[in-house]
């Protein structure tokens, strides 16, 4: 139990890290925070080819085809 806490805890560190110190910072105001839950985040972004910026940020995300 103690470990599974742990890593529920630790992923909401790396979420946050990437929502205020990726999202946040590149986006500012143009990145609106829709909907999250404990595994995701759903924003709505202002950006002319949001796909591109994805692809540059990949470490950011996951983008396994599952």
């Amino acid at each position: 139990m103690y470990i599974g806490c742990a890593i529920v805890d630790l992923s909401k560190l790396h979420m946050m890290d990437v929502h205020y110190n990726v999202i946040q910072k590149q986006y500012g105001n143009r990145a609106k925070l829709i909907y999250s839950d404990t595994s995701s985040f759903v924003y709505e972004i202002e950006h002319n080819n949001i796909s591109d910026w994805i692809k540059e940020h990949k470490e950011h995300f996951d983008l396994s085809k599952s």
